[in-house]
């Protein structure tokens, strides 16, 4: 499973939980797993999907890229940011790309990791 890349939005990405539907030499295709399965297409090289892979504190590090639930009433968005702080071994403080700072639970976080398939070299 993903968190794919839908829009950008009051100066953050918006990143859905997302499945593959379609992959070839050059473009990749994935489905909302919410909201009746939207789809979008990309060029595979585009930096849009990010794995969906709860990190360990010891993998994080301030400064680091990531997407965290941002609301608790939106559930199935995540929005993009950095680390800032790491207070515990259970949540860390996100500066959100929209100027938001929020303490957020490891459980509500990825690292901006992508996939192998999703290359620069197509």
């Amino acid at each position: 499973m993903f968190w794919g890349f839908w829009k950008y939005n009051q100066n953050a990405s918006n990143y859905y939980k997302a499945y593959i539907t379609k992959l070839n030499a050059t473009h990749l295709d994935f489905a909302l797993q919410f909201n009746n399965g939207l789809t979008r297409s990309y060029r595979r090289n585009d930096s849009v999907l990010i794995l969906d892979t709860v990190p360990k504190i010891k993998d994080i590090s301030i400064n680091s890229s990531v997407i965290a639930r941002q609301h608790r009433h939106l559930r199935y968005r995540y929005r993009s940011g950095i680390v800032v702080d790491l207070p515990s071994a259970s949540f860390v403080s996100v500066k959100f790309d929209d100027g938001d700072t929020l303490s957020v639970l490891l459980k509500y976080l990825r690292l901006v990791n992508r996939p192998g398939f999703c290359v620069n070299d197509i």
